[in-house]
């Protein structure tokens, strides 16, 4: 495991208060096995404790510092939601210490806080009473809470008629807007539910709250929000601390891990599938060249990129396909190329050989990204059984622009043209 690499954040609440919003020192939860209906009776009347246990946290130790947005990162069954439960007090750890300072709001999974035969009025009002706040309070958000939901005529009706992505707009409204006292907000993994309009309108509204000063908490599997929106990560995974440091390297190393993985398992996968034999295609060698032929990890946008890759073919090989892809650091993929789409036909390989693609403009802004470049049979066995005569991937490759040419991934070529005195009223 990797060693922690933390901020000093004393554990003294006066102290803490002006430092740290959260701080969590050693927490560990175990869940019993009740394997026998014995042992389910006995912990449900409290005779004794269970022998088996299941260690969901083990030795947790992180902190959260006062408007900072932080990040959690892991696989499915990792730990990420246990440990958010456990932050907002919805669970308690069996060992170890958690210190908040601030009140705190959650967002959970859809279904947690609300009531499926209330209206979503009525689970707003319940949710206010549950969390202490006053109904004056409450009564005064509602309208603030119907308008960012976009809900209309459903705020009055049943949750149970509700779609999952009604239920987020719901949720995440009540969540951000219903205690404007609360100043930590924690949010496990919602959004994957949510339509691409209203996921923007969430994330404008978590960058008015950064700049409010507010502390979020944010579990997720879209590692883009993550970067987007997260100064540091934890990694977790079997419910230990893989990795506790800055967003950006948290997030490619997880992604580093979780592609050498994906490579094995379908390696094991293409091992039962008709193929060819082992290493009788390779990859020899990977270049980014320059205009000028010479080879580089740092251009600038619209500059010419050259990707030239080397092969050696045991055996003939026909036809294959070689697939160029560029992605993010953060892992959003960010647009690929391939033989088969360009109608190149390679004929049959043999031997060793060169391939090049070429891109006369380098249509990237500035950032840090990976560019990655596999081999394999056919477009149909690729797509069907994934088969992979080789690869090479997380070639990294920095681009740079000037500061003219915007934000975002790609530039915009255009032009601009003003007119004075026209379109107005005569």
């Amino acid at each position: 495991m990797n060693a922690l690499r933390t901020l000093s954040c004393t554990a003294a609440r006066d102290l803490m208060t002006e430092t740290c919003a959260l701080s969590v020192r050693k927490v560990e939860k175990h869940y019993p096995i009740l394997s026998h209906p014995r042992e389910r009776w006995k912990a449900l009347l409290a005779l004794g404790k269970p022998t088996d246990t299941f260690p969901a946290l083990q030795g947790i130790d992180f902190e959260v510092h006062r408007g900072e947005t932080f990040g959690i990162i892991g696989p499915n069954g990792a730990g990420k939601t246990t440990l958010l439960k456990i932050v907002a007090g919805i669970s308690r750890p069996s060992r170890g210490a958690i210190r908040i300072s601030g009140r705190v709001s959650a967002l959970f999974d859809l279904q947690i806080g609300f009531h499926p035969d209330f209206t979503g009025r009525e689970n707003v009002r319940v949710n206010g009473a549950l969390r202490g706040i006053p109904d004056p309070v409450v009564a005064a958000r509602i309208t603030d809470i119907l308008d960012f939901s976009g809900l209309g005529d459903f705020f009055d009706m049943p949750m149970r008629l509700y779609s999952a992505g009604m239920q987020l707009r719901l949720g995440f409204s009540t969540a951000t807007l219903l205690d404007p006292a609360s100043e930590i907000l924690v949010i496990d993994e919602v959004f994957a539910v949510g339509d691409a309009a209203f996921r923007q309108k969430c994330l404008r509204k978590l960058r008015a709250l950064q700049a409010e000063g507010r502390t979020i908490v944010l579990a997720s599997h879209a590692l883009d929000l993550i970067g987007a929106l997260c100064d540091r990560v934890l990694w977790l995974e079997g419910g230990r601390c893989r990795f506790h440091g800055p967003a950006e390297e948290g997030i490619a190393r997880y992604l580093t891990e979780s592609r050498e993985m994906e490579a094995q398992e379908r390696a094991g996968e293409a091992s039962d599938a008709p193929s060819l034999p082992g290493g009788a295609f390779s990859l020899t060698r990977v270049a980014l060249l320059d205009g000028g032929g010479s080879e580089r990890s740092t251009f600038r946008t619209n500059e010419t990129l050259t990707i030239r890759m080397e092969y050696h073919a045991r055996t003939p090989v026909s036809n294959p396909l070689f697939r160029v892809q560029f992605h993010r650091r953060d892992g959003l993929f960010v647009a690929g190329t391939n033989t088969y789409r360009h109608g190149i036909d390679l004929g049959t390989l043999s031997g060793s050989g060169i391939l090049e693609v070429t891109f006369p403009h380098l249509p990237l802004l500035a950032g840090r990204y990976f560019v990655s470049v596999s081999v394999t049979p056919d477009e149909f066995r690729s797509a069907v059984a994934r088969i992979v005569l080789d690869e090479r991937t997380e070639i990294p490759i920095e681009v740079e622009s000037e500061r003219r040419e915007g934000g975002g991934l790609v530039p915009l070529p255009c032009h601009w043209r003003h007119s004075e005195g026209g379109g107005g009223a005569g």
